[in-house]
C-alpha cells in the first residue's frame, strides 16, 4: 500500500462533520462486528478531491498503534456511530501503521488546490 504520497493531508476527525455527528466520535467495527478501534482522521489527497485512508487508533497486544485503513469498502452506521469496514482481525497486521503526524495536516493552501484543481484522472 502506498502512503508516502507527498501530496497526502491529514484532517482531525474531530474537524469532520458528518450527518451522524464528528467522525472522530465513531467506533470501528471489522467483519466480526468486533471493535477494531476508533476513527482519529482521514487522509486525502487535495488535488484529486479523494479520502485515501482512515487513519484508525487501535490499542492491541498493549499498544497503540495508528493504522491507515483503505477507504473502500467502509459503511457508515449512523444510529451506532460506527464505521463498518471490510477487514479480518487477522489483516490488520496486514495495514500500514502509520500516526496521522506522518502527513502535513490539510491548510488553506490544500483547501484551494481541492477547489481549483484539475483532476488528473
Amino acid at each position: 500500500m502506498e502512503c508516502d504520497d507527498a501530496r497526502l493531508r491529514y484532517i482531525d476527525g474531530s474537524k469532520v462533520t458528518t450527518p451522524a455527528g464528528l467522525l472522530d466520535q465513531f467506533d470501528v467495527l471489522d467483519n466480526d462486528e468486533s471493535n477494531v478501534g476508533r476513527v482519529e482522521g482521514i487522509v486525502v489527497d487535495p488535488a484529486e478531491r479523494q479520502v485515501r485512508y482512515f487513519v484508525v487508533k487501535s490499542h492491541r497486544a498493549l499498544r497503540a498503534r495508528h493504522y491507515l485503513m483503505p477507504l473502500a469498502p467502509a459503511t457508515i452506521d449512523a444510529e451506532h456511530k460506527a464505521l463498518h469496514v471490510d477487514v479480518e482481525p487477522d489483516d490488520l497486521d496486514e495495514l500500514v501503521d502509520g500516526p496521522a503526524k506522518a502527513f502535513p495536516p490539510f491548510s488553506d493552501d490544500d483547501l484551494i488546490a481541492a477547489l481549483f484543481s484539475e483532476r488528473t484522472h
